[in-house]
């Protein structure tokens, strides 16, 4: 997936961050396929980003395979 868009589909500040911030606080993760999301530095004001989000032994597997 991350091969085929690989800038991603969310912008990193509007979408993936909120989503993201109100999934960790819940119990879950959120991950841009090597970092997670909260961590990821923005480069531009609409910059996108891939976005996995699930459980976080489920990204973890899914960060382990990308590698």
């Amino acid at each position: 997936m991350t091969e085929s868009i690989p800038d991603g589909v969310l912008r990193l500040q509007y979408e993936a961050n909120p989503v993201a911030y109100i999934l960790e606080s819940a119990g879950g993760a959120a991950s841009t396929g090597s970092i997670p999301i909260l961590g990821a530095m923005p480069n531009g004001v609409h910059q996108r980003v891939p976005a996995f989000f699930g459980t976080a032994d489920l990204l973890a597997e899914l960060e382990a395979a990308l590698a």
